[in-house]
């Protein structure tokens, strides 16, 4: 699990470059607890994820943010195109 100290921007850099699966959704899921503003920006970078385990987390977690619907039907059509 992440220190509670990260900052959005540290959390946002995380789940960018990080190359441990694990910490990317862990870096996620921090934004989403935060409620952080840029929570759209994150679940795409999430769900454009080479590895499985944190696109599944995005998609989660796109059906419990408050996240705009066409965000939502444009990733949703994403990810039925490309997987």
């Amino acid at each position: 699990m992440l220190q509670e100290n990260f900052s959005s921007y540290q959390l946002l850099g995380m789940l960018q470059k990080d190359s441990e699966p694990e910490v990317r959704v862990s870096a996620l899921t921090a934004l989403a607890v935060m409620k952080d503003k840029q929570i759209d920006k994150a679940i795409q970078q999430a769900i454009s994820d080479k590895e499985k385990s944190v696109r599944i987390k995005g998609l989660e977690l796109l059906a419990t943010q408050d996240v705009s619907k066409e965000l939502t039907a444009r990733l949703l059509a994403e990810v039925i195109d490309k997987r």
